[in-house]
C-alpha cells in the first residue's frame, strides 16, 4: 500500500511539474479576475502588482518557477507581472487602490481578457488535426494542403471552434 502511495505521489508530482508555466510572473496576474478565488488571495496579487514598478518588461519565454510545499500564488509574482496589463493598455498601478475590483481599469482588463482564445487548446487540437491528415489521408504535400484548407473551410462555415461546438452538431 505504501509503494503504492508513493508511486501516486511521484506520478502526481510529475504532473504538476510539465504545468509550471501557468504558474509564471507572466500568467500569475490572471488570478486577480478569477472570481472562484478567494478576495483575500485576490487583494494580496492586486497590492502586490500593484505595487511594482512601472516598466516594461522585455517580451520573451518564461521562466518557469520551482515549486515547494509552501508556495502560494503571491510567490509567484514578479517585475514581469506588470507585463499582461502593459499589453492591454491598462496602468497596473490600479490593483494598488483599496477598491481596485471597481475600478474602470479592472472593468476594462477582465472584459479584454474574457476575449482572449486559450492558444494551447487551439494548437494542440490543429496539431493533432494535422498529424492525422498526413499521416493517414494524404502522401503529397499539395494534397495536404487542400485538405487543410478545406477542413478550415468548413469550420469557419458551421462555427466549429471548439469540441463543445463539434458535439452540439451530433
Amino acid at each position: 500500500k505504501q509503494w503504492y502511495q508513493r508511486r501516486v505521489s511521484c506520478s502526481t508530482a510529475s504532473v504538476i511539474n510539465r504545468h509550471t508555466w501557468y504558474l509564471t510572473e507572466d500568467l500569475v496576474p490572471l488570478a486577480v479576475f478569477d472570481e472562484s478565488l478567494p478576495l483575500e488571495t485576490r487583494n494580496l496579487i492586486a497590492k502586490k502588482i500593484g505595487q511594482l514598478p512601472s516598466v516594461l518588461p522585455e517580451i520573451r519565454k518564461p521562466t518557469l518557477p520551482a515549486l515547494a510545499k509552501e508556495s502560494s500564488l503571491i510567490d509567484f509574482v514578479g517585475p514581469r507581472s506588470t507585463l499582461i496589463f502593459s499589453l492591454l493598455e491598462v496602468p497596473h498601478t490600479f490593483l494598488d487602490a483599496e477598491d481596485w475590483i471597481s475600478t474602470p481599469s479592472y472593468s476594462k482588463s477582465r472584459s479584454l481578457l474574457q476575449k482572449l482564445t486559450p492558444l494551447n487548446d487551439s494548437s494542440e487540437r490543429a496539431l493533432a488535426l494535422a498529424t492525422r491528415l498526413n499521416s493517414h489521408m494524404t502522401r503529397d504535400e499539395e494534397s495536404f494542403q487542400e485538405l487543410v484548407q478545406a477542413v478550415e473551410s468548413h469550420r469557419k462555415r458551421f462555427g466549429l471552434e471548439t469540441k463543445d461546438d463539434l458535439r452540439k452538431l451530433y
